[in-house]
């Protein structure tokens, strides 16, 4: 930055000092511009080292910054295809798992469909079972009940119409053959 105002003093004060004087002389403007050439070459010799050194380092530091733009644009595009690719992958991921669901529902219905399924079969066959057996234990008590009975009529209506001797008779086998009759043989 000194270097600059030097350069710049240096270009202007021959032209204050001509501005002073206010008439045009061909010599003292060779002087000024000769002036101004010397200290302009003796200022870029002297500092032509520091001037490249610092245009090379700028240079290089204009590259560095280009270089590390580059690679954070580089990054950055490698960021953005990363988040697009788990984006999509996400996408791709819920699509996966809504149809899993599906699957899942689908084979849990199916699953309780067969579960009622055999419930119901199980609640039929125990159903025709208990049936049988009401079945089953009404003839018994029936039979129970009503084989006393018809034997009491069986016994009266013989009684009646048969002589007294032969009717003592009968009556005597056939209640020996009923008494030897079992319920259980008789429901078979």
């Amino acid at each position: 930055m000194r270097l600059f105002l030097f350069i710049i003093l240096g270009i202007l004060t021959p032209n204050l000092a001509y501005a002073a004087g206010a008439s045009f002389d061909a010599t003292t403007f060779w002087a000024f511009v000769t002036n101004f050439v010397l200290l302009f070459g003796t200022v870029i010799f002297l500092t032509r080292k520091g001037i490249q050194g610092f245009f090379v380092k700028r240079s290089e530091s204009v590259g560095k910054e280009l270089e590390e733009a580059r690679a954070v644009h580089q990054e950055a595009q490698n960021l953005l295809k990363q988040y697009e690719s788990r984006i999509s992958d996400l996408d791709a991921e819920s699509k996966e798992i809504l149809a899993q669901f599906h699957a899942d529902g689908e084979s849990e219905k199916q699953r309780i469909v067969e579960e009622a399924q055999r419930e119901a079969a199980r609640i039929e066959k125990e159903a025709k079972f208990r049936i049988q057996q009401e079945a089953k234990n009404a003839r018994e008590r029936l039979l129970k009940e009503v084989v006393p009975i018809a034997l009491e009529q069986a016994e009266e209506a013989i009684k009646s119409r048969l002589d007294d001797p032969t009717r003592d008779r009968l009556i005597a086998e056939g209640v020996e053959q009923l008494k030897q009759i079992k319920p259980e043989q008789v429901i078979q």
